[in-house]
């Protein structure tokens, strides 16, 4: 992963982000993001890797802390 910062903006005409995306997106570690999607809180589909919908995602991101 690069020190560029990952926003929301950045995921623009995306229908899914990476772990590594989502972990920047959400402020967390990616092995917190992977357990999240384990458990079913975090909605997410596999293709080579595990993929976040980026809805999801900006939800999460406006959502009150």
């Amino acid at each position: 992963m690069t020190d560029r910062v990952i926003t929301l903006a950045d995921l623009a005409g995306c229908d899914f982000a990476t772990v590594g995306e989502a972990a920047q997106i959400l402020r967390a570690d990616p092995r917190t993001i992977r357990r999240r999607i384990h458990d079913g809180t975090i909605p997410a589909t596999r293709a080579a890797d595990w993929r976040v919908p980026v809805a999801w995602l900006r939800q999460q991101a406006s959502a009150p802390a």
